[in-house]
């Protein structure tokens, strides 16, 4: 069975880097699901599609891009300026604060937002409440970015690029509250060679265009090297998450101000940013549950990444003809659309068969077309492994 390559072109970018002709496709290898350690009789004469990348040519690493508290401190009185200045005494760094007070002089309530967030600041912020300001509750956290980050050894073109398709394609967000189109896959990319303007391209159905009768066709995902692929909406109570490459930094809207980040510091991402309701579901409710908080069992959910799997054609019996129409469609969406698309399916399936027949889809509608992708899978445990030793109460005391 033939599995041609993927592949990944440039946006229109003012980036030589980023705009080179010359083609970067991701080959894939064929594995048997046997050799694949899936032994289970349901696997039998299955193949798994697994990226050609080496993925130990990267430097890897996460670290919380921000964490953003609500504090009340016991004095009432105090405006954003107090706060912002117990913070620069203690951090030595300017921090964002938003005054939440309303007009009762006891609702005395802040945010603020520390980016890049180490255990130094872990530190740092117990001494300022105990010693400087004294708060009513725990400081409270309300919103956290983790970011996992991929950069080649060898800096190209090809590797990024690869880094970035094997992210996007093969990418399996928790998707229990995506309700609208705004929530599901969508690429933002630049408008033309302007990178202060852009356009957004959505990829999935909504649920009357799945049940629809009509036939129709999806749209083709390119995952373009210098556009970013969101899930999730934005400003969610629960969870989004984006995947690009980074190579700006620092970036102030409001100014229109960025800092272009060196070569040698760009990095293909994926970042996930927690919303007050995940939070609260895993167990992050305040600034003392990140002492001794094990990150691999706290955020490995929110970074799965899956390998499509497909019949092998060749088996001759009398399912010959379903078999070679379902690899040859699974290997479409893939194409189209990556190992998510071909989690989704047997859903839109089922929902189409619930509309029709009035009654629950059989259980071989609900099968999904994935498996784990072990290899980056290990990556990610080890990562958040280390992270986990960071915060540890022998590490952050020591």
């Amino acid at each position: 069975m033939k599995f041609g390559p993927v592949e990944v072109k440039n946006a229109r970018l003012n980036d030589p880097l980023l705009n080179t002709r010359t083609p970067t496709l991701l080959h894939y290898d064929l594995v048997p699901a046997s050799d694949y350690r899936l032994g289970h009789k349901r696997y039998a004469n299955e193949y798994i599609a697994r990226p050609q990348i080496d993925l130990r040519q990267y430097r890897t690493g996460f670290c919380l891009d921000f964490v953003e508290f609500e504090i009340r401190p016991k004095r009432h009185g105090l405006i954003f300026q107090d706060i912002r200045r117990h913070l620069k005494k203690h951090l030595q760094e300017s921090i964002w604060v938003q005054d939440l007070s309303q007009a009762q002089p006891e609702d005395c309530r802040f945010t603020f937002r520390i980016q890049e967030f180490k255990p130094k600041h872990f530190h740092k912020l117990k001494q300022m409440f105990q010693n400087d300001l004294e708060l009513t509750t725990d400081p409270k956290i309300v919103l956290l970015e983790l970011s996992l980050d991929f950069r080649p050894k060898a800096i190209s073109i090809e590797s990024f690029a690869r880094m970035y398709a094997v992210l996007v394609r093969h990418f399996l967000p928790i998707d229990d509250h995506f309700t609208t189109r705004s929530d599901g896959m969508r690429m933002v990319s630049p408008s033309g060679g302007n990178e202060s303007k852009t356009y957004t391209r959505h990829f999935m159905l909504t649920k009357n265009e799945i049940c629809s009768n009509k036939v129709i066709e999806t749209p083709e995902l390119e995952p373009t090297l210098g556009s970013t692929v969101y899930f999730g909406s934005q400003n969610t109570p629960y969870t989004s998450w984006r995947i690009m490459h980074k190579e700006l930094d620092k970036q102030d809207p409001s100014k229109r101000t960025r800092d272009i980040l060196p070569l040698e510091k760009q990095r293909s991402r994926i970042e996930v940013t927690l919303g007050r309701h995940t939070l609260e579901e895993t167990g992050l409710y305040s600034l003392r549950d990140l002492e001794g908080l094990n990150f691999k069992t706290t955020f490995s959910k929110f970074f799965e990444f899956g390998l499509p799997r497909f019949c092998d054609p060749t088996i001759v019996s009398e399912n010959q003809l379903r078999r070679f129409i379902a690899m040859h469609l699974d290997k479409e969406r893939f194409f189209a659309q990556g190992a998510y698309r071909m989690k989704q399916r047997p859903f839109e399936r089922a929902m189409r068969f619930e509309k029709r027949f009035k009654k629950p889809a059989p259980i071989r509608y609900l099968g999904s077309r994935t498996v784990s992708y072990k290899e980056l899978q290990a990556v990610v445990s080890s990562r958040l492994g280390k992270l986990t030793s960071s915060y540890s109460t022998a590490n952050l005391y020591k």
